[in-house]
């Protein structure tokens, strides 16, 4: 491998984290890395589209898991890729400690159908995005050195492979269809708009609100105006960093009931193992 993308979109920063890990790893090894975040970059210069063309590179992909599936700009930017011919593609994902879902067989499916092989894939612990404001929350301290050391290797494994043949072998996607099948079936109907539907609704103490417009800024998908006070879009993607980062505490959204539903899910999908390397 000569070339590789990291691209992500991470609200929380835990798949930002996993992307640095990649990057870091990829570099260490020699490889040519160029890094894309999409809540600042929707897609890719033309002279780097046309490098992933070439057999001696490598995407990879990653998205938290939201709702047990792929949040929709990652869909989006890979839904836009030109069509290749003998790609190479990694996807990974971050998940709550809840269920990963069906999220890192949602992008091998995207990535394949835009001509990319998929040569390795990852899912990787991360803290719970909806508990910040808990105790205990899911995947605390995650991604930790552990984690970061698996998905080092891997990286490792996946330049190895271009070292070892040519071309360079892919994984048969129904490897990443881990969950069982019954729990596969049923996320396999979710869908992401319906489904934030589930969500509350962001609740602003107009009183507590300075119209600072921090969080019009941070939304990674652009989905708040002020006007005066913060509006939501319909791409909203119930990230709820606009909670999380609000320097007034503006926003009072009650999340004790959300916290109950997250632990009582992982409790029922009691998911094993929480990070875990395909290749």
């Amino acid at each position: 491998m000569k070339f590789a993308v990291v691209v992500s979109m991470s609200p929380s920063g835990s798949t930002d984290h996993v992307g640095q890990v990649i990057a870091a790893s990829l570099k260490s090894k020699g490889v040519e890395v160029v890094s894309v975040d999409l809540a600042k970059q929707s897609g890719l210069e033309s002279d780097v589209l046309e490098r992933l063309g070439n057999d001696r590179s490598c995407l990879f992909v990653g998205s938290p898991v939201y709702f047990s599936r792929v949040i929709p700009p990652v869909l989006e930017f890979i839904a836009s890729l030109p069509l290749a011919t003998g790609g190479h593609a990694v996807p990974f994902v971050t998940w709550g400690g809840a269920s990963s879902g069906i999220a890192l067989h949602d992008l091998g499916v995207a990535l394949q159908e835009r001509g990319y092989g998929v040569i390795g894939a990852a899912k990787v612990l991360a803290e719970h995005s909806m508990m910040w404001r808990f105790e205990n929350p899911l995947g605390e301290n995650h991604p930790d050195e552990t984690d970061d050391r698996l998905v080092t290797d891997l990286v490792e494994r996946v330049v190895d492979k271009f070292s070892a043949a040519s071309p360079v072998p892919a994984l048969p996607l129904e490897m990443l269809a881990y969950q069982p099948p019954q729990a596969f079936t049923e996320m396999s109907k979710v869908v992401f708009a319906k489904a934030k539907t589930n969500m509350p609704a962001k609740q602003v103490d107009e009183e507590q609100c300075t119209q600072c417009g921090v969080c019009a800024e941070e939304c990674p998908v652009g989905a708040i105006t002020l006007a005066p006070y913060p509006e939501f879009a319909d791409n909203c993607i119930c990230c709820f960093k606009c909670l999380r980062i609000c320097p007034e505490d503006a926003f009072t959204n009650d999340l004790s009931m959300l916290d109950t539903r997250i632990r009582e899910r992982a409790r029922t999908m009691d998911e094993h193992p929480k990070t875990e390397m395909f290749m």
